[in-house]
């Protein structure tokens, strides 16, 4: 507490005032309001002086604290655990958010890379089956008794056709057949020749009346993948 000063010797009723002992007194009291004026601001908080609201803080506990002012106006204190809960949270939802965000970018950019590259490929089939109509050629006569295939072509398609009857790998064909390299696929395809469609058509009509069951069963030789 203070050491105030304190008046003991009160002035009796017709007491004539001596300047000099009554400065005295009046310089203690002064000294004394000084003290008191120190104490206070020492125990009361510093604010603007454009401060308005209540700054008496209630009782609470006041450990490990924020001062802040309240919506109101008035001075008050925050838990510190509580304010840096709040910034960690605050700080995990925006991580969060950036997390979401990102995601949904790079889901944006793998689709439209998706995109584009389906793009790409219709337009190299497309290029690529242009190229084929435009560089196809007819080789010439192809000895499938040889069994094997002609040398393919580094562009486009060829067309050949069978001068005899092919053996081992090539057994399926027949004289007459067409044989065609297929640049899309890199493969031979054989189709049957017109003198075995012709033929297979008059076997057809000539066994028609004594054969009508077995019509079902025959097959006109189509298309054969040799790859």
């Amino acid at each position: 507490m203070l050491n105030v000063w304190t008046h003991q010797n009160q002035f009796e009723p017709g007491t004539t005032v001596r300047a000099d002992s009554m400065n005295f007194k009046l310089n203690g009291i002064a000294v004394s309001f000084e003290a008191i004026a120190s104490y206070i601001d020492s125990k009361v908080i510093n604010l603007p002086s454009n401060f308005t609201g209540n700054a008496l803080i209630p009782n609470k506990s006041i450990n490990n604290s924020l001062l802040f002012i309240t919506s109101a106006g008035n001075a008050d204190v925050y838990p510190m655990t509580t304010f840096e809960q709040k910034v960690t949270d605050t700080a995990v939802n925006a991580a969060s958010a950036l997390d979401s965000k990102n995601a949904a970018a790079i889901s944006e950019a793998n689709a439209r890379e998706s995109e584009l590259q389906a793009a790409a490929s219709a337009e190299a089939a497309q290029t690529a089956a242009g190229a084929v109509v435009g560089t196809v050629f007819v080789a010439g006569l192809w000895n499938a008794g040889t069994g094997s295939f002609p040398t393919s072509p580094e562009d486009g398609a060829s067309i050949w056709q069978a001068s005899t009857n092919g053996v081992g790998a090539t057994a399926a064909a027949k004289a007459g057949d067409l044989l065609i390299y297929d640049p899309i696929n890199t493969a031979w395809r054989l189709f049957a020749g017109l003198a075995r469609v012709d033929a297979l058509a008059s076997q057809v009509a000539t066994n028609y009346n004594t054969q009508a069951a077995q019509i079902a069963d025959i097959q006109v030789l189509a298309l054969a993948g040799l790859d």
